[in-house]
C-alpha cells in the first residue's frame, strides 16, 4: 500500500482509529486546462475489528465528464485486532442506538 488516505474509525477493536491507504498507486491523465476529476470514496458506514491488514474496506473513485475513468481498493495499512471485553460490550450497546 501507498500513503495514508483518510482515518476511519473502528468499533470493538483494540484501537480506534484505521488508517487505510490505495491498494496501488495510480495516475490518471488530464488535459490541460480541464479541472481536476473528483474522487469519491465508497466506505462501509460502519468498520467492526478485527481487521486484518490489506484488508479491502472501500474504493475509490475518480469520475471525469460523468465516466468513471479509475477505480481502486482502498486497504488497510495495519491490523485492528479486537478489543477488550469491556470495549466490545460498549460498542456493541452504543451499536444498538446508531
Amino acid at each position: 500500500p501507498g500513503d495514508r488516505v483518510k482515518n476511519l474509525p473502528v468499533w470493538k477493536g483494540a484501537e480506534d482509529l484505521l488508517a487505510i491507504s490505495a491498494k496501488r498507486p495510480g495516475i490518471v491523465p488530464v488535459r490541460h486546462g480541464v479541472p481536476e476529476p473528483p474522487l469519491a470514496y465508497q466506505l462501509p458506514e460502519k468498520l467492526i475489528a478485527p481487521i486484518s491488514e490489506g484488508q479491502k474496506v472501500g474504493e475509490a473513485v475518480i469520475t471525469a465528464e460523468d465516466q468513471e475513468t479509475a477505480r481502486v481498493d482502498l486497504v488497510a495499512m495495519n491490523a485492528v485486532p479486537r478489543g477488550g471485553w469491556m470495549k466490545w460490550i460498549l460498542h456493541s450497546l452504543l451499536l444498538l442506538y446508531k
